[in-house]
């Protein structure tokens, strides 16, 4: 077994909770990241400068908060009940 394995197993046993947490939302993740490479200003086609953990989060942050301030800006207004 290698070692991202062990560390898997070691993650399970010792939080279970997070780690069934995680699995359920899987789903929703990918679709999150799908989302973040599809639009135009997403996350596919790196420049050079960013092949470097230390240089790649600068670069992925700000996309993120971009594309949910995006997401806030479409949504619509909460539809008041009549009383």
């Amino acid at each position: 077994m290698g070692p991202a394995r062990r560390e898997a197993v070691t993650a399970w046993q010792e939080h279970p909770f997070c780690c069934d947490y995680v699995l359920r939302e899987r789903l929703a993740i990918e679709r999150e990241f799908a989302a973040l490479c599809a639009t135009s200003e997403g996350l596919c086609g790196l420049p050079s400068f960013v092949r470097r953990l230390k240089r790649l989060r600068p670069w992925v942050g700000p996309k993120i908060i971009w594309h949910n301030a995006a997401l806030d800006a479409n949504a619509s207004p909460p539809q008041r009940q009549a009383a």
